[in-house]
């Protein structure tokens, strides 16, 4: 007999209910995953037991043991045999069908690197299943954790990481309590390259848990995802252990060895191998590498991460006006580590107003703990440099979210003297101090400290100066840009003055190494 535990109430549609539980899940919200369960749990056992499922598989077991409403719906499971709803054996309807082959061809797409386009056919599929009569969706459910690992896989890698997330945890909620566990491990361990991606510590141990208690659960070998060997990657790396980082990282190159690997693989490879390379002073990579990694045009061209990483890693080595550029030409709006990321190279550019600006934004969006540890930090540095009283509180912020999401490296986006000074003046915590004091020990490269009286080269300046260091007249270098031959001399007694050189000889060694060429 199915029986519904006391206080449930009116019930709403349950593939809306479903939806809303695998989203409590996706954030860790166990208590309104619960709250949903009671007060729609008829609806949810008729139609969608998989999601009543879900929740039980991923809240944690003690919390399960410890709470009596959780281990009353927990018996209340048990009274469905296997805990599903029996398989229907339907033919697909059109529409069905339709998402069926729209996802394999989104998969294909991707695979050939057209992202774009990829992103477009999953919402078409997606658009297709959603209009799919109920009945059809309830008898093909076998197939739907398939296609959520797809879905969210293509959004994961350049559409929308709130969406990657949700249809990623559904994935594995489902293939989970419907015992595909290669499907499980496949999004259990690219929702914790999410989570690592974002600086998200505690999410990103949970979901590497799930993923290895799948594999040691699995009755034949699983092999190990390289997105879960790079979230491990990613969390030496946030803790400064970069030693182990780089191991990580080549123990996923073996994975993909005598393999062809997807190129979102490629690219998770390629963040990680790059943000290794910024702060790692044992680090061999040229900014030459660091401009063209070993990867297909069609994956290098990708924005998002991947430009933020390189970004990163030139402004480092000094190579400011080309990590800004590179800021610079992604589309708007930035995602927060690409605003954190360009204010930091507008600190170190001299640019205060607008490092401040890219700052706040950054830090408005807090769930993104790593790039909010970086613009904290920017902008306790703004304020040192004006002197104001309110640094030391303004850097205690950013040592706040350092330690409590155990991000340190983030604090190493500007230059060591500033780091030192704030270091010195903030009112730290034990636990604050813990965070501060491992950046101190560790060896790691810090950006390097702007000259004094720093550069403002505006954009048309560096343009005339970059074909001038070229070796192009100065009618050339008019005709190049469509301005006359007086603007162009203008803007080379300028460059001259900052750069305080009087030759076109010295304004070459000059701009380079100021980074500007």
């Amino acid at each position: 007999m199915r029986s519904i535990p006391p206080g449930s109430g009116p019930a709403e549609p349950a593939r809306s209910v479903a939806a809303r539980v695998y989203r409590a899940l996706a954030h860790r919200a166990w208590e309104e995953a619960l709250h949903l369960v009671e007060e729609n749990w008829s609806e949810l056992l008729t139609t969608n037991a998989a999601a009543i499922r879900a929740v039980m598989s991923t809240v944690p077991p003690e919390l399960v043991e410890s709470d009596a409403r959780w281990r009353r719906v927990r018996d209340y499971l048990e009274t469905v045999p296997g805990g599903r709803v029996p398989t229907v054996h339907l033919a697909p309807s059109s529409a069905f069908a339709e998402a069926m082959a729209l996802t394999e061809e989104a998969k294909h797409v991707s695979q050939r690197g057209d992202l774009p386009a990829a992103l477009e056919t999953v919402r078409e599929a997606r658009a297709a299943y959603e209009s799919a009569s109920a009945q059809r969706r309830g008898g093909t459910l076998a197939d739907l954790p398939g296609l959520l690992l797809i879905w969210g896989g293509i959004e994961l890698a350049g559409g929308d990481s709130g969406i990657a997330l949700d249809e990623l945890t559904r994935a594995y909620s489902m293939a989970h309590a419907g015992g595909v566990p290669q499907v499980a491990l496949i999004a259990a361990s690219e929702v914790a390259w999410l989570h690592a991606l974002e600086g998200r510590a505690e999410a990103r141990e949970d979901w590497v848990s799930y993923a290895e208690a799948i594999m040691r659960g699995s009755p034949r070998p699983l092999p190990s995802p390289m997105s879960l060997q790079l979230s491990r990657a990613l969390a030496h790396y946030d803790e400064l252990d970069f030693a182990t980082a780089r191991r990580e990282v080549g123990a996923a190159r073996a994975t993909s060895a005598g393999r062809t690997p997807a190129e979102a693989r490629l690219w998770e490879l390629a963040v990680v191998s790059l943000l290794i390379a910024a702060k790692d002073p044992a680090s061999t990579a040229t900014a030459a590498d660091l401009e063209q990694p070993d990867l297909p045009g069609r994956v290098q061209a990708r924005g998002g991460e991947l430009a933020v990483a390189r970004a990163q890693a030139l402004a480092h080595r000094g190579q400011l006006e080309r990590a800004r550029e590179i800021l610079d030409a992604l589309p708007m709006p930035l995602i927060p580590s690409a605003r954190a990321q360009r204010a930091a190279v507008h600190l170190l550019r001299g640019d205060r107003e607008r490092a401040a600006q890219d700052g706040h934004a950054a830090l408005d969006d807090l769930g993104r703990p790593r790039a909010a540890v970086t613009a904290a930090a920017v902008l306790a540095v703004l304020l040192l440099r004006r002197d104001d009283p309110e640094a030391g509180p303004a850097f205690r912020r950013a040592a706040v979210l350092a330690a409590a999401h155990r991000v340190p490296v983030a604090l190493t986006c500007v230059p060591r003297a500033d780091f030192d000074a704030l270091a010195e003046i903030a009112d730290l915590s034990d636990e604050e101090w813990d965070a501060v004091s491992a950046v101190k020990a560790a060896a790691v490269r810090f950006p390097p400290s702007p000259q004094p009286g720093a550069l403002r080269i505006t954009e048309h300046e560096l343009a005339a100066l970059r074909l001038l260091a070229q070796g192009k007249s100065t009618a050339e270098a008019a005709a190049a840009l469509g301005v006359s031959a007086n603007t162009i001399k203008s803007f080379r007694r300028r460059a001259y003055a900052k750069l305080g050189v009087r030759t076109r000889e010295e304004l070459v060694v000059a701009a380079a190494a100021h980074g500007l060429l």
